[in-house]
């Protein structure tokens, strides 16, 4: 399980925004609460300087402290014709950004962290060879929506991935890798691809951390 902060599950649903044969474009945006809670703050701040309306101020500072926490946006961005992944991620004016290429992503995962109540809040990450990549800062809750989203991502990415394997040959690599047997995978992605062995054992390493990522 996977620390981090706890996203509001109806408030800040990561979606996608656009999907066409040549990018495919996620975004998470809590903008619109900010700059509510932002408006409501001005009136009050106002109030606060008319005589015996000195308690507004207090209320005025409660909802801009609030605008700044839900100050976040992040995007996801999969850009076929670059063949790579575009991320960044804003929060408290604080912001991180990479780029991955598809070569490097090994598949979708999904990380999972404690909600109120006891509740399973989820996020998506990119799975490559070092740590994965979170989508968000935040986690929201809805399992099956979770699955879903993963699930269109995970297929877009394989279609474009360049070399997506028949389905025939990827699930007996499946089946060799569920049974421990990776030497024999190697092979026969090696001999039925015409591979080289470091490039047969790239891709069956890939498959298997995304065998790990599905459970």
């Amino acid at each position: 399980m996977a620390g981090g902060s706890s996203g509001c599950a109806g408030c800040a649903l990561l979606r996608i925004v656009r999907q066409t044969d040549t990018e495919l474009i996620l975004r998470e945006s809590t903008l619109w609460i900010s700059l509510l809670l932002a408006l409501a703050a001005l009136p009050l701040f106002y109030a606060s300087t008319l005589p015996g309306k000195r308690g507004n101020l207090i209320v005025a500072i409660f909802f801009a402290a609030g605008a700044l926490v839900w100050l976040r946006k992040a995007t996801v961005v999969f850009d076929v014709p670059r063949r790579t992944v575009y991320w960044r991620r804003m929060r408290f004016f604080r912001s991180a950004a990479g780029a991955v290429p598809f070569s490097e992503i090994a598949g979708i995962g999904t990380e999972t962290s404690s909600g109120s109540g006891g509740s399973t809040l989820y996020r998506l990450t990119l799975i490559t060879g070092q740590k994965p990549i979170p989508f968000t800062d935040t986690y929201g809750g809805g399992r099956d929506r979770w699955a879903m989203l993963r699930e269109t991502t995970q297929r877009f990415l394989q279609a474009h991935s360049g070399n997506p394997l028949p389905a025939h040959l990827d699930e007996s690599l499946r089946a060799l890798l569920r049974r421990g047997r990776k030497v024999e995978a190697v092979r026969l992605l090696e001999s039925a691809e015409h591979l080289d062995l470091s490039t047969a054992t790239q891709r069956v390493n890939q498959l298997a951390v995304r065998l790990k990522a599905e459970k």
